[in-house]
């Protein structure tokens, strides 16, 4: 009774935070979101004499912060039955990060087509404690990968990575440092070749050195050739003997 009591008190603070953080700069008229494409990486509490860490109750607080935020923000990506394509890397804390975000999405729209994975897989672009640049790399590259197959869908929905706080590298030198980075990409109909993406860091638009009409919205194409560019030079410095 205690849990429950408390789990629907966090899910009230939650979401009367997303509530209060709801304000974003309007988009251009007539865009509007359709596909969100996440990284997150969790808090870590030592417990015990033992290797052994576990999700504190801030950091559980906020993952369901941050879906309040996406269903508060971004309502017209969650449709009936949309896909949600959730990851995470196989430590029990990566995975209870997860499943709390799904918890408090399941809250809210409880017909979504939800799919949630912790495989070893995965784990060549989430591991951020072991070769964290090469790691990035391969995020960002799936990232662009997810959102160029996405894109091309009447129904996208999201995507969902969940990873390690040891993660202190900011993506391959793009944004700034934080716990939670979204993409969120918008058009105006499903034929739109003329897509826009906006970066959240920690819920807080940030801008980015390309050209654009209307800041902090930028054209996928030129967004994505920016990255790959950066990769591109990224991996030309690190074969330099």
């Amino acid at each position: 009774m205690k849990k429950a009591l408390l789990s629907m008190l966090f899910t009230f603070a939650a979401c009367l935070m997303a509530w209060a953080q709801k304000s974003l700069t309007p988009a251009p008229v007539g865009m509007k979101p359709f596909y969100i494409s996440h990284y997150g990486r969790h808090e870590l509490q030592h417990h015990g004499q033992v290797n052994e860490y576990v999700l504190t109750d801030s950091a559980a607080h906020k993952e369901r912060t941050v879906i309040c935020q996406m269903v508060e923000r971004f309502p017209e990506v969650f449709v009936d039955k949309m896909p949600v394509d959730a990851r995470s890397m196989t430590n029990a804390c990566c995975i209870l990060a997860m499943e709390n975000a799904m918890v408090q999405l399941s809250t809210f729209y409880p017909n979504l087509n939800i799919h949630h994975n912790a495989t070893r897989r995965d784990l060549g672009y989430l591991d951020q404690q072991h070769n964290q640049p090469q790691t990035w790399h391969r995020l960002l590259r799936k990232i662009i990968d997810e959102a160029d197959s996405c894109i091309s869908q009447p129904k996208p929905g999201i995507s969902l990575r969940y990873g390690h706080e040891t993660s202190t590298t900011p993506l391959v030198g793009l944004f700034p440092e934080g716990n939670h980075i979204q993409l969120v990409f918008y058009r105006r109909h499903l034929d739109d070749q003329d897509v826009l993406v906006k970066v959240l860091v920690d819920g807080k638009a940030i801008t980015l050195p390309l050209p654009t009409k209307q800041l902090p919205y930028y054209k996928w194409s030129t967004f994505r050739t920016y990255c790959l560019k950066r990769l591109e030079l990224l991996n030309e410095r690190r074969e330099k003997p």
